[in-house]
């Protein structure tokens, strides 16, 4: 009788003490003011640097980006529209600020890769690995979001490790065409 009184007291004083973690941990993440990317976004290309891709000269004439928040979700819709006047969505995908991993679009080069998403400081920071091995060798490129003060500019950074995995070879021009850059997005909603 008695083992079982002193099992059921560190039963009862190890619940306290996950319970009171668990309260602490959601009060650190309640206090954390993250800014919210929820919005309608369209691309300023006179602005943005860098992915021939997003020149004025492309057929690509306007850029929308669609985010909804929904911590530790974040939505993304990129709607396009061409010289031809025809609209349709490039991409839509779901990046999971807590590190879990995101349901991204294959960006077409690399069918195995994978892409983390954390935030760091006010910056949502998504973290594209050449395989499912995680490791710094394996990091293909790293995407920053981030609001201007005002709320009214989201800007876009992509930066290319390409060198270092594809060292002299047609994938590293590919990679470092596609992520070198900065995009800058205005509220327009």
């Amino acid at each position: 009788m008695k083992k079982i009184y002193i099992l059921l007291n560190l039963l009862l004083i190890s619940g306290c003490f996950a319970g009171s973690v668990f309260a602490q941990r959601m009060e650190n993440q309640i206090k954390v003011n993250r800014p919210d990317f929820s919005g309608k976004w369209k691309l300023n290309f006179s602005k943005s640097k860098g992915m021939d891709r997003f020149s004025e000269n492309a057929s690509e004439i306007e850029r929308i980006m669609i985010i909804e928040q929904k911590t530790p979700a974040v939505f993304v819709t990129i709607k396009l529209q061409n010289e031809e006047n025809a609209n349709y969505i490039s991409g839509k995908f779901t990046l999971y600020t807590d590190g879990r991993g995101d349901d991204y679009l294959d960006s077409g080069y690399i069918t195995d890769s994978v892409t983390v998403t954390k935030w760091e400081k006010n910056k949502i920071v998504t973290t594209h690995y050449v395989s499912k091995n995680k490791s710094p060798e394996n990091i293909i490129s790293i995407q920053e979001m981030s609001l201007s003060d005002d709320g009214k500019v989201l800007t876009e950074t992509y930066k290319s490790n390409a060198s270092k995995i594809f060292p002299g070879t047609e994938e590293q021009k590919n990679y470092e065409d596609l992520f070198n850059a900065v995009l800058i997005y205005e509220r327009i909603k």
